[in-house]
């Protein structure tokens, strides 16, 4: 599993994260919940070695992630799609896939994999000598997506793959993250701001509210609960 232990993580004087503690375990979806601000990004971050922590640890079945390049933590098995896609605008959809395996030697696997990512996303194979910037916002989350499959993750970071999405997108974006899930047995830790959403894929969750956890448990118990739905729900019964 990946695994996370009393993380903290600073910028300057200011903690971001503090003292968080979580599991995700192997195969499954786990969601991280939480208002804009709440330290979720900067845990992603942490994670794929973006961003230094200031104590704690990260492993990832048992080994440690927390001192490693983002590269290293990539053949590890774990890739991170950003909150802003991050895509390379003026290169083309295929290229953008191509550079998502760039650490892989396996040509044909690769050849392979890239038509398993248009199995998945349809829409980009029409497009794939299109630059990545004339895409659709929808269109550009099933890319980068697709991009990080690419190096062929056992576990898939996603931050905020809602955003800006209509709700006809955005449904179809979170089947497909089930479908990854379920067909590919990739685990992932998905950071959304979507609660209902999220915790409709989701196993189980955690909320952060600045930098640390203060609620964890099972979709259905968080759904349940005042503080989720107070804070997060609207005040749903």
């Amino acid at each position: 599993m990946l695994s996370i232990r009393d993380l903290y993580v600073s910028y300057g004087r200011a903690e971001a994260v503090r003292g968080v503690s979580l599991d995700v375990p192997k195969g499954e979806i786990v969601a991280l919940l939480g208002i804009n601000g709440a330290g979720k990004t900067t845990l992603l971050s942490a994670i794929a070695g973006l961003v230094r922590s200031t104590r704690g640890s990260i492993t990832l079945d048992g080994e440690p992630l927390a001192k490693l390049r983002p590269e290293y933590i990539v053949r590890r098995g774990l890739a991170l799609v950003p909150e802003r896609r991050d895509l390379f605008s003026e290169m083309s959809v295929a290229e953008n896939l191509e550079l998502g395996a760039y650490l892989r030697n396996d040509r044909a696997a690769v050849r392979a994999d890239m038509k398993l990512i248009y199995a998945y996303f349809p829409v980009l194979e029409p497009r794939r000598q299109q630059q990545a910037s004339t895409l659709s916002g929808g269109q550009q989350q099933m890319l980068a997506i697709g991009r990080a499959l690419m190096s062929r993750p056992r576990y898939l970071l996603l931050d905020e793959p809602s955003l800006g999405l209509s709700p006809v997108m955005l449904e179809a974006i979170f089947e497909i993250i089930e479908r990854i899930n379920r067909e590919e047995g990739t685990t992932v830790f998905l950071v959304e701001q979507n609660t209902r959403v999220a915790l409709s894929v989701a196993r189980r969750g955690y909320v952060l509210e600045n930098g640390a956890v203060v609620a964890c448990g099972t979709s259905e118990e968080l759904l349940d609960s005042d503080l989720v739905r107070s804070s997060y729900l609207g005040g749903e019964q």
